[in-house]
């Protein structure tokens, strides 16, 4: 890479579950937006996920399972969640 040259590298996560999504604000100030546990957790995992890692929940694991490989990181802490969750990380297509 010459001297310029950025490496960009960022974490990927996917959650899976019910979200309510529409338009919220006022008439002078408005913007759609998402909200949920899912969309929560969905954040969280990105907080959690390392660079070229995609880690997903394990409601989108057992959704998935049969279409590519991932590997259990255990339970894992995270704001918002009362309980610990299990994450995994996708390591096959």
């Amino acid at each position: 890479m010459g001297k310029l040259s950025h490496r960009v590298c960022y974490g990927v996560s996917i959650s899976f579950g019910y979200a309510t999504v529409g338009i919220v604000g006022s008439a002078g100030r408005f913007e759609y937006t998402a909200s949920g546990t899912s969309i929560n957790m969905a954040a969280r995992l990105c907080d959690v996920a390392t660079h070229i890692e995609i880690l997903i929940s394990a409601q989108a694991w057992a959704v998935i399972e049969s279409v590519v490989e991932a590997v259990s990181q255990g339970e894992v802490e995270m704001n918002g969640i009362r309980e610990k969750v299990e994450v995994f990380a996708v390591v096959s297509e």
